[in-house]
C-alpha cells in the first residue's frame, strides 16, 4: 500500500510538470550543469609531406585539438581551456619500433563533469615514420632520340631518392627508385640541339639531368598533286608534304599550317618553281604550266513557254563553258540556235552551237495566250526606299475563250519605291501590261544615338570626330551610321563630365566625355632627351600636385631647371628598348608625393604595346610601373624611387638579366598598384610589391574602414558595394611597410536614353 501511494504521488507530480511545461518555456540548464558524454581529439602537430610524424618527436597537449560532446547533444564542441588541465597523455614521445603507427591514450580525469562519473578515455592512432629525406639523383637512359620540340618521356628518366632510417641501433640509409608518375620535369620538351638541362621535381625537391636533342638540318618537300597546272591555277598546299631532316638524319613531318609558300600561282606555261619555308629552312619543287583552253559547254533556257510559231528570244539562253582548269565562263552572245522558232506544242529540242561545241535546250510550246490582264495593288502603304512584295499584287489574265485565272509568274517594272506619294508600277505578263499605283510615305528618322570611342580628354581639348559614331534609326526599322550630322560644340570646357549634343534629321542625341585638368605649363616642369643609337625619346617630369582641378590652383614646388638632366645617367638604347637611370632620391618630396614622368614614344614602337618598367639594381626582376597612354605618342608613369627605367614594347624577354647586371644595393620600399576609382558592382585586384627586400615570400594584408561600401578578400580583390569614399590600408607583414589609399566609389553608369 505504501509503494502504491508513492507511485501515485509521482504520477500526479509528473502530470503537474507536464501541464506547467505546456503553459511555459522549458528551463535550459546552465553550461556548468551539463555532463560530458564523449571526448575526441585530432593531431595538429608537425608532420612530413605524407602526413607522418617522425619517431622520437616529443608530444604535448598543444599538438592536439580537443573536442567533446555534451550529454543529449549530437555535435562536438571545443573543450574549454579551463578544462585542459584535466587532459593527460599516455606517452610524451613517438616510440621507435617496426609499426607504421602508434596508439596514444588521452584521458579526461574531471569525473565531476562526466556523464558516467568516471574518467573519459579517447584513443587516437597517429601515422609515424622513421625516415628522413637525404638527397636524390636523376639519370637518363638515352633510349629515345629526341628532336627539338619533342616531348620527353619521363619513363626514360630514373629518379633515385636516398632516405635516412632511424632505428633503435642508430641511423642507416636506404635508396628507392621513384615512379615517373610521381615526379615532374621542366621543361617537358627538347629546346636546343645538344644537351638540354632538365629539372626533375619530387615532393618540392629538385635535381637536374642532361637529355640530348637533335636540331634541324634541312627541309625536304614532296608534292603529290598534278604537276601539270593551267596558267592562273594555284598549287594545292594540302598536297605539299614537308619534313624536317635533323642532324642525325631523322625525319619529322611538319604541319601544313606551319609552312609558308612562295610562287603558288602558275603565271606562265613551262616550269614554275614553288618555294616552301619553315623557319629558316627552305625547300623547292617544280610544276609545269599549261595554257588555258575550253573543254566542254552546257546551255540553259530561262525564258517562258512560247506559243507555237513564236521566235525564241536568244537573250533567254545562256551558255556555260568549262575550261581545263575547272573554271567556268558564262556566254550570252555569239552563239546560234537551230531551229529558232517553236515548231510544236510541248517539248521542243533546240540545238545551241558555239565555237565547235554543241548542247541542247528544251522550250515548251503552247497554243493559247491571254488577250488581256488586269492588276490590283492590295499591299498597303510602303516607306520610301522599301521594296513591295509581289504577294500584294493581284494579277488576272483573260483568254480568248472567255476564261480567266489569277497568275503569279508576272514581272514588275520596279521593286523599290523611291517616289513619295503614288508611284506607278508596270505589271507585265506574256508581253501584256497593266498599271498599278502604290502609296509611298517618306522615310524619317525616329531615333538618334551617339557614342564617343576616343576616351577622356584634357580640359579645353577638342573631340576627335573620327571616333564619334552617330547612328540613325528610321521608321522602316533600318539603321545606319551618319556623318552629315551637326554638333553644338566639340571642346571639353570643364573638368569632369562634358555633355555634347548631336543633331540629325530633326532628332538629337547626347553623349558624355570625361575631361582631366590641364597641367600648368612651365611651372616646376623639367625636360630632357633620353635615348641614342636606335631610338630617341623626350622625358618630362613634374611634381604630382601640379594640376588644376575644379578651378582650384594647387601650389607647385619650384625645381631647378637642370635638376632632372643631372639626375639622368647611363642611357642605353637598343633595337628593343630605351633604358636610363634616374636619381630622384634627392628631390625631397613631401609625404605621399612622387614624380610624374611622361615619355614620348619613338615612332618605331607600337603605342598599344608600350609599357615602362623599373628595376632597382639592374639585376633583379623588372616591375611594370603604374601608368599608361595619355595621347597617341605620350606615355605617363609614376616614379617612386631611384633606379633604372626602361620603355619598350611589352615583351619581357627582350631585356635579359645580363643586360641589367649591377652591384648597387637599394633601400627596400613598397609599391602598390591599386585602382582609386571604382563603380558600384565592379571588382579590382590590388597588386603590392616590396622592392629590394630580402624576404622572398612577403605576406600582405588588406583592410577597409567601411565594409558597407566595400569588401576586400584575403588575396586583395576589392568589391565595390555602395557609393562613397573608403580608406584602404595595404600592409607587408614581414617588412613592416604600410600604405593607405582613399578609393572613390561611383554609382553605376545609367544606360543612355535614346532620343525620340
Amino acid at each position: 500500500m505504501r509503494n502504491t501511494g508513492i507511485k501515485g504521488f509521482i504520477s500526479i507530480l509528473l502530470c503537474f510538470v507536464m501541464i506547467i511545461g505546456l503553459s511555459a518555456p522549458l528551463r535550459v540548464s546552465a553550461e556548468d550543469d551539463k555532463k560530458i558524454a564523449e571526448l575526441s581529439a585530432e593531431y595538429i602537430g608537425v608532420k612530413n609531406e605524407n602526413g607522418d610524424v617522425l619517431v622520437g618527436t616529443a608530444l604535448s597537449k598543444t599538438d592536439f585539438k580537443f573536442t567533446m560532446r555534451y550529454d543529449g547533444e549530437e555535435k562536438f564542441v571545443p573543450l574549454p581551456e579551463s578544462e585542459l588541465s584535466h587532459i593527460k597523455l599516455s606517452l610524451n614521445a613517438v616510440p621507435i619500433d617496426a609499426k607504421s603507427a602508434f596508439e596514444l591514450a588521452i584521458t579526461y580525469d574531471n569525473t565531476a563533469k562526466t556523464k558516467t562519473g568516471e574518467e573519459l578515455v579517447y584513443k587516437i592512432t597517429i601515422p609515424k615514420t622513421n625516415e628522413t629525406f637525404d638527397k636524390m639523383e636523376a639519370t637518363w637512359n638515352g633510349a629515345s632520340k629526341y628532336h627539338v620540340g619533342d616531348a620527353i618521356k619521363k619513363g626514360e628518366i630514373t629518379l633515385s631518392v636516398v632516405y635516412g632510417v632511424i632505428t633503435p641501433n642508430g641511423r642507416t640509409q636506404t635508396t628507392r627508385t621513384i615512379s615517373h608518375n610521381q615526379f615532374s620535369i621542366s621543361p617537358e620538351a627538347i629546346v636546343v640541339d645538344g644537351n638540354n638541362n632538365i629539372t626533375v621535381e619530387f615532393n618540392g625537391r629538385k635535381t637536374n639531368v642532361q637529355v640530348k636533342g637533335y636540331g634541324e638540318k634541312e627541309l625536304e618537300v614532296i608534292y603529290s598533286g598534278d604537276k601539270n597546272l593551267v596558267v592562273g591555277q594555284i598549287v594545292d598546299t594540302k598536297k605539299i608534304k614537308a619534313s624536317i631532316v635533323y642532324t642525325n638524319n631523322d625525319k619529322k613531318a611538319v604541319k601544313t599550317s606551319d609552312l609558308s609558300f612562295n610562287n603558288l600561282e602558275v603565271k606562265a606555261p613551262g616550269e614554275n618553281t614553288v618555294t616552301v619555308t619553315y623557319g629558316n629552312l627552305k625547300g623547292k619543287f617544280v610544276v609545269n604550266g599549261v595554257a588555258k583552253t575550253a573543254e566542254k559547254m552546257s546551255a540553259k533556257y530561262t525564258g517562258t513557254d512560247l506559243v507555237v510559231g513564236s521566235k525564241i528570244d536568244l537573250s533567254k539562253i545562256t551558255i556555260e563553258l568549262t575550261n581545263n582548269d575547272k573554271t567556268k565562263e558564262t556566254i550570252t552572245a555569239g552563239f546560234t540556235i537551230s531551229p529558232d522558232t517553236v515548231k510544236e506544242v510541248g517539248a521542243n529540242t533546240i540545238t545551241v552551237s558555239y565555237k565547235g561545241f554543241n548542247d541542247t535546250v528544251v522550250v515548251k510550246g503552247t497554243e493559247v495566250l491571254p488577250t488581256n490582264i488586269t492588276a490590283t495593288y492590295n499591299g498597303g502603304t510602303v516607306i520610301e526606299g522599301s521594296k513591295i512584295s509581289k504577294s500584294g499584287i493581284l494579277v488576272t489574265a483573260y483568254y480568248p475563250d472567255g476564261t480567266n485565272k489569277t497568275i503569279s509568274d508576272f514581272d514588275i517594272s520596279t521593286e523599290t519605291m523611291n517616289t513619295v506619294g503614288m508611284q506607278e508600277v508596270i505589271v507585265t505578263y506574256k508581253k501584256l501590261t497593266a498599271t498599278i499605283y502604290v502609296p509611298v510615305t517618306a522615310k524619317t528618322v525616329t531615333q538618334l544615338e551617339a557614342v564617343y570611342n576616343g576616351g577622356a580628354l584634357e580640359q579645353y581639348e577638342s573631340l576627335d570626330r573620327k571616333k564619334l559614331v552617330v547612328t540613325a534609326t528610321y521608321n522602316d526599322g533600318s539603321s545606319s551610321n551618319v556623318e552629315d550630322y551637326t554638333i553644338m560644340s566639340t571642346t571639353a570646357s570643364k573638368v569632369g563630365d562634358n555633355v555634347f549634343t548631336v543633331n540629325f534629321g530633326a532628332k538629337t542625341a547626347t553623349f558624355t566625355v570625361e575631361a582631366f585638368a590641364r597641367r600648368i605649363a612651365g611651372v616646376g616642369t623639367l625636360e630632357s632627351t633620353v635615348g641614342g643609337g636606335d631610338y630617341s625619346s623626350t622625358l618630362t617630369a613634374f611634381i604630382q600636385d601640379q594640376f588644376v582641378r575644379e578651378d582650384i590652383k594647387l601650389e607647385t614646388e619650384d625645381l631647378e631647371d637642370d635638376l632632372i638632366k643631372s639626375a639622368i645617367k647611363r642611357v642605353n638604347s637598343t633595337k628593343n628598348y630605351i633604358a636610363f637611370e634616374m636619381d630622384i632620391d634627392s628631390f625631397q618630396f613631401d609625404e605621399n608625393q612622387y614624380l610624374i614622368a611622361e615619355l614620348t614614344i619613338p615612332e618605331e614602337f607600337d603605342p598599344a604595346r608600350v609599357a615602362v618598367y623599373f628595376t632597382p639594381d639592374r639585376r633583379r626582376i623588372m616591375v611594370q610601373q603604374t601608368g599608361g597612354l595619355v595621347a597617341n605618342n605620350l606615355y605617363r608613369f609614376y616614379a617612386y624611387s631611384s633606379g633604372t627605367y626602361v620603355i619598350m614594347e611589352n615583351n619581357n624577354n627582350d631585356v635579359t638579366k645580363q643586360e641589367l647586371r649591377d652591384t648597387e644595393q637599394r633601400k627596400p620600399f613598397m609599391v602598390v598598384s591599386i585602382d582609386k576609382s571604382l563603380t558600384v558592382g565592379t571588382k579590382s585586384k590590388i597588386k603590392p610589391y616590396v622592392l629590394f627586400s630580402k624576404d622572398k615570400d612577403e605576406e600582405f594584408t588588406y583592410e577597409v574602414d567601411n565594409e558597407d561600401l566595400m569588401t576586400i578578400s584575403k588575396l586583395g580583390e576589392m568589391t565595390a558595394k555602395a557609393v562613397g569614399t573608403v580608406s584602404v590600408t595595404v600592409s607587408a607583414k614581414k617588412g613592416g611597410y604600410s600604405e593607405t589609399y582613399d578609393i572613390k566609389i561611383s554609382p553605376k553608369e545609367k544606360k543612355r536614353k535614346k532620343a525620340n
